[in-house]
């Protein structure tokens, strides 16, 4: 079976998704509750969605890396990652990724 661009796309933008209501949440939490911890995030669901791209596009922790610490691609900037000859990889879309997924993962199954 051929791995295809779309659970990657589908994937994210539910995970972006539950990032948002989550934002929009603990802003309402916040107002309310005067700034107090309030735990309401469960992220079992996100967790074993990311566990099962990962595993579908043969990743070992850039997806991790991509989400959280660049913000779905909006904080990777030249040099964010680069190969083993020091060439840029373009990280700032969910094409760049699968494309960096084209080029270093999924040929290696």
């Amino acid at each position: 079976m051929e791995v295809t661009i779309e659970p990657l796309k589908t994937g994210i933008a539910a995970i972006k998704e539950a990032h948002k209501q989550m934002d929009r949440w603990q802003k309402t939490f916040d107002e309310m509750f005067d700034g107090r911890f309030v735990p309401i995030y469960n992220n079992v669901l996100e967790n074993a969605l990311i566990d099962v791209l990962k595993q579908t596009y043969n990743d070992t922790g850039t997806l991790d890396w991509w989400i959280y610490e660049m913000d779905f691609g909006k904080k990777a900037t030249q040099g964010s990652m680069m190969d083993e000859s020091g060439k840029n990889i373009l990280m700032s879309t969910v094409e760049d990724l699968y494309s960096y997924y084209e080029k270093y993962t999924l040929n290696k199954k």
